[in-house]
Parts: C-alpha cells; structure tokens; sequence
C-alpha cells in the first residue's frame, strides 16, 4: 500500500496547496468581477490589490508580534522577515553537524526558528541598517562584475587566440571611452576598473584558456587530451601570424608563446 496518496501523478499535500493557492488567487478575482463590473476599467487590478491587502492584513500583525520587540512597529517588517530566514537557514545547518542533534530534525529546526527570532526581535535599526548596507555593496560588486564575468566565458568559447584578443581590445577601448567621457566620479571609477581587469585578462589570456581548457578536459574525462592539446597548438599558429602581420608586439608574442609552450608541455606530461 502506498504511503502517500497520489492524485494524477501529484502527492495529496502538494495537490492541497495547489488548491488553496488557486482558492486565494481567484476569491479576489471574482470579488472584482462581481463589484467593478467585469475585468475591464480595473476589475483585475482591483482584484489583486484587494488580494494584497487581505495577506498583509492577515500577516502583519502576526509578524509584528514576533519581529517587534521593544519597537512595536511594522517598519522594516519584510526586511526582517527575509533576515530571519537567512539567519534560520544558517543556524539549522548549523546545528546539522552537532553530533546529538545530528537525528533529531525537529528539534534542530525548533532551535533555529527560536534563535533567529531572538535575534530578530531585540535588533535596534542600526545594526539593522549596518546590515542592509553590506548586501547593497555585495549587490553593486556582483552586478557590476556579471558583465565581465558573462563577456568571459562568451569569448572563451572561441578557440581562436586572435579573436579572443580582438574582443578584449574592443571591450578594453569601448570602457576608456565611457571613462574618458564620464561626468560622474564614481562611473568613471567603475569604468576605469573595469577596463583594467580586462587588460589583465588580455595579457593572461593564453594561461587561462589553458586552465579552462583543462577544467573542460577533467570534467569530459581523458578522451579531451587530444583536442585540448591540438587547441593549443592551433592558438599557436593563430599568435604567430599575428605576430607576422605586425598585430601584436614582440614581447607580447614572446611572453604569450613561452605560456602556452610551458602549458602545451604540461598537458603532454600529466594529461
């Protein structure tokens, strides 16, 4: 006999909260349909906004309560919710690697929820603000480097050597222009950045594709050594008829030849 009930391929419980979701959304709906006269002239934008006032009627003073404290207000509600979670989470797993608990999942969630209302609730604002200060600069670094991070892996598809230096040329004089003529400090600071890490990726370029194409390699097994090693030795000719018609220098050439000649003979001896 089974276990769980199953309904169509869907565990009872999950078809319940299917159902009580669905009964949530569509009560606002027909309330609208049946007082504003249809979906038309604002029937369905009433609707959901009477759908968000009766949860955060229901829940606020519940979360108040709990969240409150000696500051017995809503302010910072919703930001405190999601720090309650995160702190819950953390402090759950926490507790996962302590010996004695390690069987006993409920009473480590129990813990969690209780420490992290603890915290939650005697929290003054401005440890609060500290807080919310270090997300928005981890916010601003991650957004800032997702450009670069997204434009790297997009070029270290090719396997051509010269058509990942063309792309690093354009991203590195496309951000001089944008400093160059930035009226804002901080843009200009940000520009400049970003225009400098993509010089240092140029000028390592060879040495990270390797590793690259090395971690490709690992994960795909062994059967990769022989392209892995015939890609380099094609980025090879590429650099040096660059090198011929005076696209790059011979420094450049030499130091960019000497890493691929040291990763070419690495991967001949440990691949």
């Amino acid at each position: 006999m089974l276990g769980k009930m199953v309904f169509f391929g869907i565990e009872r419980g999950a078809l319940l909260r299917v159902l009580l979701l669905a009964v949530l959304l569509l009560v606002p709906l027909v309330s609208a349909q049946y007082y504003g006269g249809g979906y038309g002239g604002g029937g369905f934008g009433f609707g959901a906004e009477g759908f968000i006032d009766s949860v955060t009627r229901t829940f606020e003073p519940l979360l108040i309560a709990l969240f409150g404290g000696y500051d017995y207000t809503g302010y910072l509600l919703f930001e405190k919710l999601l720090l309650f979670i995160l702190i819950a989470i953390f402090v759950g797993f926490a507790l996962g690697n302590v010996p004695a608990l390690a069987d006993q999942k409920k009473i480590t969630r129990l813990i969690a929820i209780i420490v992290a209302i603890l915290g939650i609730r005697n929290i003054s604002y401005f440890w609060l603000n500290s807080i919310f200060v270090q997300y928005n600069v981890l916010f601003i670094a991650i957004a800032g480097l997702l450009p670069l991070v997204i434009y790297f892996f997009f070029l270290h598809g090719f396997d051509s050597h010269s058509i990942r230096v063309i792309g690093w040329v354009t991203w590195i004089v496309i951000y001089l222009g944008l400093w160059i003529t930035s009226d804002l400090e901080f843009h200009a600071v940000v520009f400049l950045l970003a225009s400098g890490l993509a010089f240092l990726l140029l000028l390592f370029d060879g040495t990270i594709h390797v590793y690259y194409l090395m971690r490709r390699m690992k994960r795909g097994g062994s059967t990769n050594r022989t392209q892995a090693i015939g890609k380099i030795r094609t980025e090879m000719r590429d650099l040096e008829n660059m090198h011929r018609d005076g696209h790059i220098t011979d420094q450049m050439f030499n130091n960019a030849k000497k890493t691929m000649d040291k990763n070419l003979k690495y991967l001949l001896k440990h691949g």
